[in-house]
């Protein structure tokens, strides 16, 4: 972590960027939320809809580990 080699913690910035992106997402809809409860198994829901809430369930994840 020396000479700004290896891993390191990003900063306050990545936590901004990432919360944008958040905002950027939106949050489901009461429809979205409904199907999303039904389905627990995000296989069989539909693709763009899986693929974004997967996003944003790993960008809180990674928010989460930022600030902890």
């Amino acid at each position: 972590m020396r000479d700004g080699i290896g891993l390191h913690h990003p900063g306050k910035e990545a936590y901004e960027k990432l919360t944008q992106v958040l905002d950027l997402i939106w949050e489901a809809t009461d429809s979205q939320r409904a199907l999303l409860k039904m389905e627990r198994d995000l296989a069989v829901l539909p693709g763009k809809m899986k693929d974004i809430f997967r996003a944003q369930m790993l960008i809180r994840n990674a928010i989460k580990l930022l600030v902890s």
